[in-house]
């Protein structure tokens, strides 16, 4: 399997992540896995250091914190799976996506924003 192949069903299985970050947090119950989501967090951090003026500092300070995390719980809990070079290689690939400046589209912007305010919804709640 290609980096490529295995990015692609990172992002999505990200994604879907995501999408149960909503779901857990508008629902009340408390979220299946802390850090759902961590991987994908990683090209909102990346869109905030690329996308000029996209993402406050809180917000970089709060992505940033939940991707560490995420990362760290990781690799604690899944030892056979090379976190560390998913996330570098990840990143190399969003920062490359995102220093065209033609990406920073205001929809990615926009989900940045809104997955930020749903981690800190979700801390709030913890």
């Amino acid at each position: 399997m290609s980096l490529k192949s295995i990015a692609a069903t990172a992002l999505v299985a990200a994604a879907l992540s995501l999408s149960a970050l909503a779901q857990d947090t508008s629902s009340g119950a408390p979220p299946a896995h802390r850090y759902q989501g961590w991987g994908l967090a990683i090209s909102y951090e990346v869109i905030g250091e690329k996308c000029g003026g996209s993402l406050s500092a809180d917000d970089m300070a709060t992505v940033r914190a939940f991707v560490a995390s995420g990362l760290a719980d990781a690799k604690r809990t899944d030892a056979a799976f090379d976190h560390d070079k998913f996330a570098r290689d990840f990143r190399a690939d969003m920062t490359t996506k995102y220093a065209d400046a033609r990406n920073c589209t205001p929809e990615a912007v926009a989900d940045a924003r809104k997955t930020i305010a749903l981690i800190r919804e979700r801390d709030r709640a913890r």
